[in-house]
């Protein structure tokens, strides 16, 4: 039979899959039965116009530069024995190299194993090395023909289209000293060509008008190498009816055509032998040359392949790993054997967390977790052997973890055994095996050497074992873990799984598919919510001395877990989304923060990667869920709002934390030490179902731990359990108790009224609350509520008119004094309406006349508003706007770049003060009541505008009393003013020693903010008391001259989180 098809409509493939229809047609036809031919595939016509499109697209336009460097500066001329002779068909010489069956059968079946090659590596390399030493060049540009039947455009599929799809595009390959490196080195060029190849004809033919010129400019290669494959299977196969006849078909082209190449080598393993044809033209190459340079190539591939079968002789390469991207020098210092490692590739972002702190404490047994199960009726040599399958079924079990020049890498090891210990333990009490499995775990794991896990059995009695399996955190999620468990007893139970559709690798790679920038903007806009980091370790005291972990557990029972699920049910939110919003709520409780975070564990299983939930694997992350509760906030609309906030988060819940932390600007701090871990795949029930009959299980323990302070695991069967692994540094038990109890009523008191206002949840029970409000409140106390705080420093002039009051830069005023002065003004605010309640403000350098301006606005009725000199413009504008005075108190210097409102009065106290000589120097007529303002202070805007705060009379009476009983001033005493008046400090610094007959001395501008002028002023004035913010406190306990202050006899510390 002799068929004939043009080129220009078939290649090798398509002669495949014309012959296998023609079977499929003929045997149907034979048989009497219908015809069927397989499903017609994409035309050829759509793929030639997704080609066009494809050869003018920006991204192909690209790969111009990758073929100008490759292809520049090499020379394709081969060394012709007549360099003029004709190149057409009527002179083609044919001459053969061919391998026998045995090296054929190595060539393609063992020789890739040395160095994971495909048999185009193999050939090309020698081949390569053959022409190389032929033409005397570094280099042999070979022109590769390939089929061109590439995955380039997801909606098509060419696979049984017939046509002609070949491709031809050039590669430079560059032989090394040993066989070895060329092997490694061709094949990373082979890998490197983009595509295959397809883009080069693309750009070449169809692309633009200066990517053809620059293609045509370059050059091709004289030497065109195809290989064909083997045609065993194709046309041997039992049954086959067409198979290639011996006889001569004929000449398939004119004797007038031109040759393809110079020298084109055609090659098909057929009869379980390697045949390559080397056709040139006689009238360019004599015979001999050509037959040499064929022999020559026999030689190297026997050669090669005597080097790739030889034992120990391994390598790998970048291309191997292309998910590590790692270079040929950095592969090749790895610690572990090339013949070892079946993959590397990256760390998951829950990975490198966890390799974080399992380095950097390694003492201390994060994510080292533990779980002992109590079994009866077990077959132990069987159920060794089910775990050993697993082992080799998932690359995820056995894999280690290196962190290889400055980049975390998990290694996949081809052949694990499981570590597996059998003990007899019969005649060992239960605390033996405690401690025997406490100090297996404390062992840890060298993290480079995996597998990282194992398996003990102890056996404790004829038919009973405790199983002891201890595993690294790094290697799996919890949802993984219950899968491996299921997976070890089905194939004890002898049933046989389907093989896995995909791998973790697949995963990891989906992960660097990623849009970052998305995520960026998303996190960025989450974080804009948060104003500082949660920190519930600085709501307790921490335990003297605490070291190690440790668990609390509590559960709710079943009615109430009843409960929580139905009202999640009715509210369309997950019970999980319920218990966060419970968590939020005590954060913000007990840190007293607006906006509160928490790490939550996100299962991290993309949808769209293909077997994703069968996989074994840590895919789980953590990721802040920030939020800010508000107290008039319904619980309906709080648990939405928690659960969009969930719904967002995960199409970006693949993000890194560290990512997250590095676009929150938190300086290296971590976001929040508490994370919420909700489960919901209980490993028991898991156990129990999957075990077969004869093999039962029983108690069941877990241990783990993280890194945070706080681990709080909610775990929902037919009850919630809830287990607080706490770090004793910070916490000690009855901490976690009264946690764990504040969590549970937070969480029934939710689900109580979805109309209720979250601010009226209680936190406290009853007892507590009665404990809080009642009992620890019993501390009412006798003080002068009657009264004004003018009319007690008058009643202290009084008592000491002649003692000194108030101190500034050498100047000093009496009681009598400093009354007499702040009387005299008093009487001119009260001419200009100053009354109860009416705001007047004040904006003066400290001086004495600043202490003047205070106490004579408050005699006068008035409440005074503090302008700090040395706010921006715009925000004293805002305030004086905002707080509607009409009068402002200032000084000279000052009142030229004040932004005075032009309904404002403004009254200079350092000018020429003959305008307060008519007024009297007697006490105004007290018109305050206690309930009246005293003064009114601006917070800082930090969360938005400022906003005025008032305080009374009365509270701030009793606060200076309280002051006074519990560190009392008298005569002796100074204190130093230096705190800005515009902070609510300011406030006792002003008034509480001329309560009592002390001294008032004002710290100089600027003073406050250095500590050698600190230590002068206290020495000068034998200052007894004053107030510091931690960091200044700091900064003044290492002055060297602070043993010179020995006056001192009270420090208040406040402002600042302590250190």
């Amino acid at each position: 039979l002799l068929l004939v098809i043009h080129h220009l409509v078939v290649d090798g493939v398509s002669w495949r899959v014309l012959l296998e229809d023609l079977q499929q047609a003929y045997v149907a036809i034979a048989a009497g039965q219908p015809l069927a031919l397989p499903a017609k595939t994409t035309s050829l016509q759509r793929w030639a116009e997704h080609l066009q499109a494809y050869a003018q697209s920006a991204a192909l336009e690209q790969e111009l530069n990758y073929w100008q460097t490759r292809l520049q500066d090499v020379s394709d001329a081969l060394p012709c024995d007549h360099p003029h002779g004709a190149q057409q068909q009527k002179h083609a010489v044919s001459v053969v190299t061919q391998l026998n069956g045995e090296l054929t059968r190595k060539l393609l079946q063992d020789a890739p194993a040395a160095y994971r090659t495909q048999i185009n590596d193999l050939l090309l390399t020698a081949l390569a090395r053959v022409v190389s030493r032929w033409t005397a060049q570094p280099h042999a540009l070979i022109r590769l023909e390939g089929h061109g039947r590439e995955d380039l455009f997801d909606a098509l599929d060419i696979t049984r289209t017939v046509g002609w799809f070949s491709n031809l595009y050039p590669v430079r390959l560059t032989p090394q000293a040993t066989l070895a490196d060329s092997i490694m080195t061709i094949k990373e060029q082979l890998r490197a060509v983009p595509d295959k190849g397809i883009g080069y004809g693309a750009l070449r033919y169809l692309g633009s008008e200066s990517a053809r010129q620059t293609l045509q400019a370059l050059p091709l290669g004289s030497i065109v190498f195809n290989y064909l494959g083997q045609f065993d299977g194709s046309f041997d196969a039992h049954g086959a009816l067409f198979t290639p006849s011996a006889d001569s078909s004929g000449a398939s082209q004119s004797a007038h055509a031109p040759l393809a190449a110079p020298i084109s080598i055609n090659g098909q393993v057929y009869g379980g032998e390697l045949r390559l044809s080397w056709t040139f033209s006689g009238a360019v190459f004599e015979r001999d040359t050509v037959q040499r340079l064929a022999d020559e190539y026999a030689v190297e591939l026997q050669q090669l392949i005597a080097h790739c079968t030889a034992e120990g002789v391994a390598g790998v390469t970048p291309s191997d790993f292309p998910l590590a991207r790692l270079s040929q020098s950095q592969l090749s210092g790895l610690p572990i054997p090339a013949g070892q490692i079946e993959d590397i590739y990256p760390l998951a972002p829950m990975q490198q967390g966890m390799l974080f702190h399992t380095l950097f404490e390694q003492e201390a047994g994060n994510y080292i977790n533990q779980m002992r199960i109590e079994v009866s009726g077990l077959d132990v040599s069987r159920f060794r052997a089910a775990w050993q399958a697993t082992l080799d079924a998932h690359e995820v079990l056995r894999s280690g973890f290196v962190s290889h020049l400055q980049q975390s890498l998990q290694v996949v090891l081809r052949d694990v055994s499981m570590p597996f210990v059998e003990l007899d333990a019969r005649e060992h009490s239960s605390e033996w095996i405690d401690d025997w499995a406490n100090a297996d775990r404390q062992q840890g794991f060298d993290l480079a050497q995996g597998p990282l896990l194992r398996l003990a059995v102890l056996r404790t009695g004829e038919q009973s074992h405790q199983l002891v399996y201890t595993s690294h955190h790094i290697l799996m999620d919890g949802w993984s873990s219950s899968r491996l468990l299921g997976e070890v007893l089905q194939r004890y139970s002898g049933q046989t799984l389907p093989r896995q559709v995909s791998r973790y690798r697949d995963y990891i790679e989906w992960l660097q598919r990623q849009d970052a920038g998305l995520s960026e903007r998303f996190w960025t806009n989450q974080l804009a919510e948060l104003d500082e980091p949660t920190r519930l370790v600085q709501a307790f005291k921490a335990p003297e001395n605490g070291q190690g972990h440790g668990d609390y557990l509590q559960l709710i029972d079943a009615d109430s877990t009843r409960q929580l699920s139905e009202f999640a049910r009715e509210q369309r939110v997950t019970l999980n989304t319920l218990v966060q919003s419970a968590w939020l709520l005590v954060l913000q409780r007990y840190t007293g923060q607006s906006s509160v975070t928490f790490g939550a564990t996100v299962a991290g299983r993309p949808a769209e990667l293909p077997g994703v939930e069968e996989q074994l694997g840590l895919f789980i992350n953590t990721l802040p869920v920030i939020a800010s509760p508000r107290p008039e906030q319904r619980v309906a609309d709080w648990v939405q709002q928690v659960q969009a906030k969930n719904i967002a988060l995960r199409e970006h819940e693949h993000t890194p934390l560290y990512d997250i932390q590095r676009w929150a600007r938190s300086a290296g701090e971590a976001l929040f030490d508490t994370i919420l871990v909700f489960e919901n795949y209980p490993v028991s029930e898991a156990l129990q179902q999957a075990a077969p009959p004869g093999l039962e299980f029983g108690g069941l323990h877990t241990q783990e731990q993280t890194h945070y302070p706080l681990t709080l695991v909610v775990n929902l069967g037919e009850t919630l359990s809830l287990r607080f692994s706490y770090a004793r540094q910070f916490f000690s038990e009855l901490h976690m108790a009264q946690l764990s109890a504040h969590f549970q009523q937070v969480l029934q008191t939710l689900v109580r009224d979805p109309q209720a206002a979250i601010g009226e949840l209680a936190l406290l029970n009853v007892t507590e609350q009665q404990q809080v409000l009642r009992d620890w409140n019993a501390t009412a106390a006798e003080f002068p509520s009657e009264y004004c705080l003018h009319s007690l420093i008058e009643t202290q002039v009084l008592a000491t008119p002649d003692a000194p009051a108030l101190i500034f830069a050498g100047e000093q005023l009496s009681y009598a004094q400093l009354n007499a002065r702040a009387n005299q003004l008093a009487h001119r605010l009260r001419e200009s309406g100053v009354g109860p309640d009416v705001l007047v403000g004040i904006c003066v350098e400290r001086s004495l006349e600043l202490v003047i301006g205070l106490l004579a606005i408050i005699k006068a009725g008035g409440a005074y508003v503090p302008l700090d000199p040395d706010y921006p413009e715009e925000r004293l504008a805002y305030m004086m706007q905002d707080s509607a005075i009409g009068l402002l108190l200032t000084q000279r210097a000052l009142l030229q770049r004040l932004p005075v409102p032009p309904q404002v009065q403004s009254l200079c106290l350092d000018k020429d003060t003959d305008w307060l000589a008519a007024c009297s120097t007697a006490n105004p007529v007290n018109l305050s009541h206690p309930q009246n303002l005293a003064y009114v202070i601006y917070t800082s805007g930090s969360t938005g505008k400022p906003k005025g705060a008032g305080n009374s009379h009365r509270a701030l009476v009793n606060r200076l009393h309280w002051m006074q009983k519990a560190y009392g001033l008298d005569g002796s005493d100074t204190v130093l003013q230096k705190t800005p008046f515009s902070f609510d400090v300011s406030v006792w610094e002003f008034f509480w020693p001329l309560l009592t007959g002390a001294r008032l001395a004002v710290a100089l501008p600027g003073d406050h903010r250095d500590p050698d002028r600190l230590v002068e002023s206290i020495r000068e004035h034998r200052v007894t008391t004053l107030h510091f913010v931690p960091s200044m406190l700091q900064a003044f306990l290492t002055h060297p001259q602070v043993e010179s202050c020995n006056s001192l006899r009270r420090v208040v510390c406040s402002g600042e989180a302590l250190p």
